[in-house]
């Protein structure tokens, strides 16, 4: 694949491609007298291509381009991805991941294939990218990179913020949230929490090329993501008296009183 010098361009009509394919997989890999093999296999080979074109894009955020030069050469060699272009980025993620991807959810495709587990597969998938998101390496990216460049920086608050917005988006609405959304919207407080009460100091695994150490206690994300918190605390309080689906409205204030003792756990850090 080649993904050329545009990632959220190639990723974008990937993707777009991946959503024409999906329906066909049944025709396509049906033989008489023969199992759902095929199928199987071919449905995790397109997750996995979803999920390759999603991390192209995702590197754009807290990224920065390597200009291999030699010291006569004018330029930078490391040079941040332009603002626009993460904001950019931040909209594709916003589309294709935090607007659950139910397109791969095709019952005439699972119902071949497997008696339960979809739902669950996409909570997984969207986890995988929040983790990359909120990665306190990249997380300290985006603060270094508005210390040293200042102004028209995107920022590790534009970034909190622009994040947020696509996962709760329907608070200040009666509107209902889904299963997807709801689990999506836990598992955003699940990596919050642990940015809380976790020192990731030493740096783990990682799908990407640069992974830093960042001792959190030290630095700016733990206060962004205290006040994150404390305005999601308020804003779903509130959305849970406005309401009206029962099951989103125990949701909103699950997810209310998981942030009040949360915040009160870690008062004096």
């Amino acid at each position: 694949e080649d993904m050329g010098d545009d990632p959220v361009l190639a990723s974008t009509m990937g993707v777009q491609n991946l959503k024409k394919v999906a329906p066909q997989l049944p025709a396509w890999t049906a033989k008489d007298g023969e199992d759902y093999g095929d199928l199987a296999e071919l449905y995790n080979d397109m997750v996995g291509m979803f999920a390759r074109y999603v991390g192209h894009v995702v590197t754009n955020i807290g990224g920065m381009y390597e200009n291999l030069k030699a010291s006569d050469q004018e330029g930078w060699v490391y040079e941040p991805v332009p603002a626009a272009k993460q904001r950019e980025s931040m909209e594709f993620l916003r589309r294709e991941v935090l607007t659950s991807p139910t397109w791969l959810n095709d019952p005439e495709t699972l119902r071949r294939i497997e008696h339960a587990g979809a739902v669950d597969r996409v909570r997984r998938f969207q986890e995988r990218v929040v983790g990359w998101l909120l990665n306190p390496g990249r997380m300290q990216r985006l603060i270094e990179t508005e210390a040293i460049h200042g102004r028209g920086a995107y920022t590790l608050i534009n970034f909190m913020d622009d994040l947020k917005e696509g996962i709760f988006g329907s608070l200040g609405s009666s509107r209902a949230v889904d299963t997807y959304g709801r689990n999506l919207q836990r598992v955003y407080l699940e990596r919050l929490e642990y940015l809380m009460q976790n020192d990731p100091a030493t740096p783990g695994r990682s799908n990407f090329r640069w992974h830093d150490p960042v001792d959190i206690s030290q630095s700016d994300i733990r206060a962004v993501v205290r006040g994150q918190l404390r305005d999601l605390q308020e804003e779903t309080l509130s959305a849970a008296g406005i309401t009206t689906d029962r099951m989103t409205q125990m949701h909103y204030t699950d997810i209310s009183e998981r942030i009040e003792a949360l915040l009160d756990n870690n008062s004096g850090e």
